[in-house]
């Protein structure tokens, strides 16, 4: 019974700091940039949609995220405010984001507290997977894990199953500050 005991508590100590490296290895970052890529999966596993381009995070919240393949968008957060870009339909969309209606990328930015409250959050040797204590999320899990030095892969489910994949590769030499977020000129 004892050994049983503390194989669990073995099992726990090392499962929780691979949680702790995790959520570490991001909150040391005050930034990230770099180029991903995206899948969009069924629930039955069928690859829908792909896309690639670049993106940018600062914290504690500006979010910027480029799709350069197959169409042209461009997303860019500040505060509580959402600029969407579609150069190839010619428009432009502004709106408010309240703190329930994040995207995964922004909640990965927000503090450790903040994550603790909205998230049953567990983990595995893979990673972390975090599932919102409330429906107003809009997903259901968000699992992340960091690979090789720059890379990070998070995965995205909705409640119909539908997989979100991002591949994201940092890329340590983009220094970026708040002007790296301004809206560009849109000649339409």
């Amino acid at each position: 019974m004892r050994r049983i005991f503390i194989s669990a508590l073995i099992v726990l100590l090392n499962s929780s700091a691979v949680f702790a490296d995790v959520l570490s290895d991001l909150a040391e970052r005050n930034s990230i940039a770099g180029h991903f890529t995206q899948r969009v999966m069924s629930a039955d596993g069928i690859a829908l949609d792909s896309a690639r381009g670049r993106f940018r995070l600062l914290r504690p919240d500006y979010f910027w995220w480029q799709i350069e393949s197959p169409e042209r968008q461009l997303l860019i957060s500040v505060g509580n405010k959402l600029t969407q870009i579609d150069w190839d339909l010619e428009v432009v969309v502004e709106r408010e984001i309240t703190q329930e209606a994040r995207s995964a990328l922004q909640w990965l930015l927000a503090p450790r507290s903040e994550l603790e409250g909205a998230f049953e959050i567990e983990h595995s040797d893979a990673g972390v997977v975090l599932t919102p204590l409330s429906n107003a999320a809009g997903f259901s899990s968000i699992a992340l894990s960091h690979q090789d030095g720059e890379a990070w892969a998070l995965s995205l489910t909705d409640y119909a199953g539908q997989v979100l994949e991002f591949s994201l590769f940092e890329d340590p030499e983009i220094a970026i500050d708040a002007t790296a977020f301004e809206v560009p000129e849109i000649p339409f």
